[in-house]
């Protein structure tokens, strides 16, 4: 399976003017996975409770989007939307799965969504990191190394691929690709990234 099958990569869904306004808005506050949730049609049309319009209507575009790449969506969809922060990452990575955490706290079962989706924000800088993703998992408990913050080295595979960071990068990839932020120094402006899972069930 090449990486073409599990990993959509485009540079161009927004101007670059969009893009240091979403910045700067997205880089004040975090937004937790699991708190905005709402239907894929009503995402779309930017509106997704508790979101204010203007970071739903981000959402919305972003959403819209990855539609377009993947193709037809059921209507019936949900989509999960959040943001991510972070002034740098250390070897030992965040080497995880999109997955229903509640779920997973509760019963051990790592269920994942059908699709997930990356967008970089910024900040406009070299050295930042990149996103790596390995290929999709038909068993989850089969890696050891999933959930377990091992060091990058350890999670790279010859069929793994690296997405370097840049401003305006939308990455869409199968649920269950075990993904992770590339090692990257301390920075004074935060790497931030906005986030959406696709579920069909």
């Amino acid at each position: 399976m090449s990486s073409a099958e599990w990993l959509r990569v485009d540079d161009k869904i927004l101007k670059p003017l969009n893009i240091k306004v979403i910045y700067n808005a997205f880089s004040q506050f975090s937004l937790p996975p699991g708190l905005i949730s709402g239907s894929l049609a009503q995402a779309q049309k930017g509106r997704i409770a508790p979101c204010p319009a203007p970071i739903a209507a981000v959402f919305g575009e972003l959403l819209t989007a990855a539609v377009e790449m993947l193709g037809v969506m059921a209507p019936d969809v949900r989509v999960e939307c959040w943001n991510n922060r972070c002034r740098g990452s250390g070897s030992a990575v965040d080497y995880h799965l999109d997955n229903d955490e509640q779920l997973r706290r509760r019963t051990g079962e790592v269920r994942t969504p059908d699709q997930g989706l990356i967008f970089h924000a910024g900040p406009e800088q070299d050295g930042i990191g990149g996103t790596y993703f390995n290929p999709p998992l038909d068993d989850p408990l089969s890696d050891a190394t999933l959930f377990q913050h091992p060091d990058y080295q350890d999670v790279q595979t010859d069929q793994g691929r690296l997405v370097g960071f840049r401003p305006g990068r939308l990455i869409v990839f199968d649920g269950s690709c075990p993904h992770c932020i590339e090692p990257f120094a301390a920075t004074d402006a935060p790497r931030v990234t906005i986030l959406a899972n696709f579920w069909s069930r």
